[in-house]
Formats: C-alpha cells, sequence, structure tokens
C-alpha cells in the first residue's frame, strides 16, 4: 500500500491529535503522554529519537513536554500534512515529519538514534521484519518503546460492529446504494426515503459519527440535485471515498491488534534480532473501568 491510497491519510489530514485511545477524555490522553514524559528521562540530553508511524505527532509531542531538547524524527506511510499540523501544535516546530516512509524499509543509517518508538502504529507492519528495522537504526545501548494494540482492547473490540454499520448503509437496497440509483437517473427520492426508514427500523448498529453523518450528508446531496447536479454528484462521491476510508482503516485496526501469543512473537523477533532486556506487558488505563490499552514493548540495543 502506498501512502496515496492508505486510509490514514485521510484519517490524519482531518486533523486528528492522537489516535486509539480507549477513551477520549483528557486524563486518559494525560496518562498515556505520561508513559512517554517517563520514558523520555531515561533518554541522554539531545538524544536522537524516531517515532515510527507518527501520525500526527502524539508522541512526539509528550517526549517534548519535559525534554525540549530531544531531537526527533516522525515517520509514517499515510501523507501526513507538517504544514497544517504545524498551525495546530506549534511545538512540534523542532521535529522532523517525513510522510510516505515504509517502517519496514527506514531511510536511515545504522544507528541512527538513541531511541525508537511507536504509538499504535508499528504493528500495521509485518512485526517480523519493522522491529529488527527499528533495532537497526537503534544505537547500541538505545531504548525502544512500542505501545500497540491489544486484541481485546476497548478501542478495537468497537471495530466489528462499525465495520458492519458501514456494510449495511453500502447494502444492495441501502441508503447509499439508492442514493447513487437517484443521481444516475434509476431511481426516485420517495425510494431513497424508503429506503432510509428500512435502514433505521432495521437492527443494524447505529452511529452518531456514521450513520447520523451519512443522513445528514444524503440531506445536502438531496437539496443540491435539482439545481446543482454535478455538485451532488461530487458530494456522494466523496463522502462515499471517505466511508470506504473509513471501513479499511478499522478492519486494519482489528487486523493489527495482538493477542497475547502475537505479543509474545514480537518480543521474540526482537530478541533473534539481537535486543537485550526486552519485554512486553499488558497496560491498562486509571479508573473505575481500568479500560485495556494495550501492550507495552520494551526493549535495549
Amino acid at each position: 500500500m502506498t501512502s496515496t491510497d492508505n486510509p490514514w491519510s485521510l484519517y490524519w489530514q482531518a486533523g486528528h491529535g492522537d489516535s486509539c485511545v480507549a477513551t477520549a477524555s483528557a486524563a486518559d490522553q494525560a496518562y498515556v503522554a505520561r508513559i512517554w514524559r517517563v520514558w523520555a528521562k531515561l533518554l541522554p540530553k539531545s538524544a536522537r529519537v524516531l517515532d515510527l508511524a507518527t501520525g500526527n505527532g502524539a508522541v512526539p509531542r509528550a517526549l517534548l513536554i519535559d525534554q525540549p531538547d530531544l531531537r526527533i524524527t516522525g515517520v509514517d506511510l499515510a501523507d501526513i500534512a507538517p504544514a497544517a499540523l504545524l498551525q495546530k501544535h506549534p511545538e512540534l516546530a523542532p521535529v522532523a515529519l517525513q510522510g510516505g516512509v515504509d517502517v519496514c524499509q527506514l531511510p536511515f543509517p545504522d544507528a541512527s538514534f538513541e531511541g525508537v518508538t511507536s504509538q499504535f502504529g508499528i504493528e500495521y507492519a509485518d512485526l517480523g521484519t519493522a522491529l529488527p528495522e527499528a533495532l537497526r537504526v537503534l544505537a547500541p545501548g538505545g531504548q525502544l518503546r512500542c505501545l500497540m494494540h491489544h486484541a481485546d482492547s476497548a478501542v478495537v473490540s468497537p471495530a466489528k460492529p462499525i465495520v458492519e454499520e458501514i456494510d449495511a448503509l453500502q447494502s444492495d437496497r441501502g441508503p447509499l446504494s439508492v442514493l447513487n440509483a437517484v443521481l444516475a437517473g434509476r431511481a426516485g427520492s420517495d425510494e431513497l426515503e424508503a429506503a432510509g426508514r428500512t435502514y433505521l427500523d432495521s437492527s443494524a448498529v447505529k452511529t452518531r459519527h456514521i450513520s447520523g453523518q451519512i443522513f445528514q450528508g444524503i440531506g445536502q446531496i438531496m437539496q443540491r440535485l435539482p439545481q446543482q447536479p454535478g455538485e451532488a454528484g461530487s458530494l456522494a462521491s466523496t463522502m462515499q471515498s471517505r466511508l470506504d476510508a473509513e471501513k479499511q482503516r478499522l478492519q486494519q485496526l482489528q487486523s493489527a491488534a495482538l493477542d497475547e501469543r502475537s505479543a509474545s512473537a514480537a518480543a521474540d523477533a526482537l530478541t533473534r534480532a539481537g535486543a537485550r532486556d526486552v519485554s512486553v506487558k499488558v497496560i491498562k488505563l486509571p479508573g473505575d473501568d481500568n479500560a485495556l490499552l494495550g501492550w507495552q514493548l520494551d526493549a535495549l540495543r
């Protein structure tokens, strides 16, 4: 997959600051940031750090809070947009952000960094290749830490019903299929209204950020159709592309998540590649729910 057809490109370009934390609460986001702030204190002054699958720079932002002298490079396969990102997060100005970089083929010499990080990113690649590659660019004595998806986490578990929700919207007689027929002149607005009612009365999962936005979009498209058919068609195409990308993103999320066996295999891959003090453990968010966050993988070069 190239950076241009990566569904994460749309996700990051939409301005999301973080990804894949079980809740959006400030307390939980701060807890995850503390994981990185504590780790940063293990690094020497002015250490060079590589953040893999950096997205919109959540890890670099956390690292720089207490260690502003770190020299950080963030890479991602997706088309991240550094210029737009800096408008919202000027603290990332000293970070070298690069899109279109495959973590399995890093464009850096051996031993280039004193630290390598990844937050819910490296596991989207083949870990048998990506982890030894991360170790290759780590200097002797360097620190590696990866937070990775857990198959049973509060992030991964909801993905399956949302994919099913998207499938229902796109089914043969679902609202989006009938909308396309209306735009092509093969169906009328009454058929679209009937498809919408049938969908809303069905047992399909319906969320505000998927079904709610799709129905809002359909309403806007139908308003434009009589006088601006070209614009209506363009809006429908954009909406469909974004929905397809969201489905692909969630499917990738499910595929990337690690169970206990695959997490142990990731640690073994690092050990075989020559890493020292390799450990992998489950981490949970604090609070009454004690939500499962993911796996934490640590190692030394």
